[in-house]
């Protein structure tokens, strides 16, 4: 942590004139944990203020037990972002704050044999059928996060950057498309089985972004 904190001030703290970035305009290529990404720049007429604008996108395929059930799981992050950045410390060490528009979810599918214990009870796997379940957040969050831009070369910089997206609360689907789809006990138990993986995912209403990319300026 005290490493961390360290690197953390130093960069910050990078004297102002560590090497101007030139050219208004930028265009980037990232890594991030929003997915792959790329990005466009732009200085803006106030002093000290760039503005950015960039598309993330990925999946993910894994296996995964939710709740006891054996799922199909996909993660499919694909988001756009409208950033400002405020360098008052001169060109390297920016804040940044904007918005996400945020089209990223989760979808699970299972099928399993034997049983399922589905909210309290337990029914047939052919009764119930392939689960199904998706995962979505707010379409349009904020953002705030603190990023550098480091000179590698004339015109070139590598970004890093650390930040949050506000995402608000999950919001989770789940059906089934077997004999009891239609069954009203299953059917509650069922909702009591969506509302409780909706309260164990609850702590993703922060999402965390860490973020790399290389940086050229024209």
């Amino acid at each position: 942590m005290r490493v961390l904190t360290a690197l953390l001030t130093s960069l910050v703290c990078l004297p102002a004139f560590a090497a101007d970035l030139p050219g208004k305009t930028g265009f980037a290529l990232r890594v991030s944990t929003l997915g792959l990404g790329a990005e466009v720049s732009r200085t803006l007429p106030v002093a000290n203020l760039t503005g950015r604008l960039a598309w993330h996108a990925y999946t993910y395929e894994t296996d995964d037990s939710i709740q006891g059930i054996p799922y199909d799981v996909e993660l499919d992050l694909d988001s756009v972002t409208a950033l400002i950045d405020w360098r008052p410390w001169g060109q390297v060490t920016h804040l940044t704050a904007g918005i996400v528009f945020n089209n990223n979810q989760f979808n699970a599918s299972g099928t399993a044999t034997g049983t399922y214990t589905i909210g309290g009870m337990s029914f047939a796997a052919a009764d119930v059928g392939a689960l199904r379940g998706t995962t979505t957040f707010d379409d349009v969050v904020p953002y705030a996060g603190l990023g550098w831009n480091i000179p590698l070369a004339p015109k070139t910089s590598l970004t890093m950057e650390l930040g949050v997206v506000f995402q608000g609360s999950a919001k989770v689907a789940l059906t089934a498309d077997g004999l009891l789809a239609a069954d009203p006990v299953f059917q509650q138990e069922l909702e009591d089985e969506r509302a409780q993986f909706e309260d164990d995912i609850k702590d993703y209403e922060y999402y965390p972004v860490v973020a790399i990319g290389l940086q050229r300026r024209f």
